[in-house]
């Protein structure tokens, strides 16, 4: 089921609801892993501050979120 109202001239999207399978949020935490050890791996060959490591951190956040909560995992770490 997907609801997606949105006004055309506005950036902002005023509601998304979405239903995931299992297998779907395991995708989706995957991909998150896999853009995390990816920019991990750049972001250390280069000269970044804490800016940068911070916002990486956000999306680690996020699939041991999605893990414990969703998917009734374990957090990482």
């Amino acid at each position: 089921t997907r609801v997606l109202p949105m006004n055309v001239n506005s950036v902002s999207i005023d509601q998304f609801m979405a239903s995931f399978s299992k297998e779907d949020w395991q995708r989706i935490v995957h991909a998150l892993q896999s853009y995390v050890i990816n920019e991990e791996a750049s972001l250390s060959t280069q000269n970044v501050g804490d800016r940068e490591w911070d916002r990486l951190a956000a999306y680690d956040v996020l699939a041991n979120d999605i893990n414990l909560y969703v998917l009734g995992g374990k957090a990482n770490g």
